[in-house]
């Protein structure tokens, strides 16, 4: 992102949130007295934090012990990371639905196993898991599924129907399921599906999440991984020898501030903002000539650019060629897919940016690709 830095382009490439809520976060940390903590505390997580967590998984119906079934990690891609290591064992085999977020292949490389991508359906204007794929891909080798819901890159909610059906497969096949639930503070369009509480699944399923994106304090590196007491066993083992422990201050400031979050009624003021912005960003697509895909959930809008001039073998260039011409910076899919080629000409556009930038990127985009101003090969 440096050119899209250089030029002054607004960053829609990059899903980190711009706005107030990380020092509203900051201030109430300070003032619950975060930098009193100066020492190191429990290996697996600060009690307080742990307690907080626990808290937040019984108001959802599910029941962790935050003594031996919940571990703190350095964000969430150390919680997928310790989570892989404890359920898939070398030489076994990681489903996941493609597009992926581009970490999963290499925690997956750590564990010693080999992840499986199983394409989504791409219909009805959006993205949806192919369940029959996943069965289709099940071989004796398989050890767990990897899923990310809400998703990234795509915005993809697991439906009620969808996560009954991945449990019984889960179940018959008896697979662990990692989900990673980074996003479950950002759904639109429906209720939040919680895997680990369907029939059978709480005891297979290991759910990794993050201060990150719903305290929007991502610099933090918070995470969390919530499973039951003998997997917890194993991921402790190895957060130990991954990381050792996270910060104490920030362990003390993210608790603070999921306490007032909660009080305050911020989570319920999040969603109803990011809906307004994703609508936003995807009406914007719409009249500067795209067809962008439903994002019930998460931070980003997908949108196929080849009206806009692109081309599957150019998409690098393409990209630079936006950040120059209209002013806006977007993100090709090619490192959300096994091999990049299968991206053909998909972006990834974040809405988690502040309501003025979004509108001024929507003027941006209006101008110049409505009108043909990207459908040229070269600079």
């Amino acid at each position: 992102m440096t050119l899209a830095a250089k030029l002054d382009a607004i960053n829609l490439a990059q899903g980190f949130p711009q706005d107030a809520r990380a020092a509203a976060v900051a201030e109430q940390a300070i003032d619950e007295g975060l930098l009193r903590h100066t020492q190191y505390t429990s290996l697996f997580g600060l009690a307080e934090l742990r307690e907080v967590l626990a808290e937040r998984a019984a108001a959802a119906g599910l029941n962790y012990d935050p003594t031996t079934e919940i571990t703190v990690t350095i964000g969430c891609t150390e919680a997928v990371a310790v989570a892989l290591l404890a359920v898939a064992p070398a030489g076994s085999e990681v489903l996941t639905p493609e597009p992926f977020y581009d970490s999963y292949p290499g925690v997956a490389r750590l564990a010693g196993a080999r992840l499986v991508p199983v394409p989504m359906a791409d219909r009805n204007g959006g993205f949806e898991l192919d369940i029959e794929g996943m069965r289709r891909a099940v071989t004796p080798a398989t050890r767990a599924i990897l899923l990310n819901s809400p998703h990234n890159p795509t915005g993809y909610i697991l439906s009620e129907r969808a996560g009954a059906e991945l449990a019984r497969l889960a179940v018959e096949h008896d697979l662990y399921v990692v989900s990673d639930e980074v996003y479950e503070e950002h759904v639109y369009d429906g209720p939040h599906v919680r895997i680990a509480a369907y029939p059978g699944m709480r005891e297979r399923t290991v759910v990794c999440s993050s201060a990150s994106k719903m305290l929007a304090v991502g610099g933090w590196r918070v995470g969390w991984v919530l499973a039951p007491e003998a997997v917890s066993d194993a991921i402790q083992h190895h957060h130990r020898h991954l990381t050792f422990a996270v910060p104490t201050p920030l362990q003390a400031g993210v608790a603070g501030g999921l306490r007032w979050a909660g009080r305050t009624g911020y989570f319920a003021d999040l969603r109803a903002d990011y809906r307004h912005r994703r609508d936003v960003l995807s009406a914007a697509l719409a009249e500067a000539g795209l067809a962008p895909r439903a994002a019930p959930g998460g931070f980003f809008v997908v949108a196929d650019v080849a009206p806009w001039g692109a081309t599957p073998s150019a998409m690098g260039p393409f990209a630079k060629r936006l950040i120059r011409r209209a002013g806006v910076a977007a993100l090709p899919m090619g490192d959300f897919f096994a091999e990049p080629k299968q991206a053909g000409t998909l972006m990834r556009f974040a809405f988690c940016k502040p309501l003025p930038m979004l509108l001024e990127a929507a003027r941006r985009l209006g101008e110049h690709g409505s009108l043909g101003g990207l459908a040229v090969e070269h600079d």
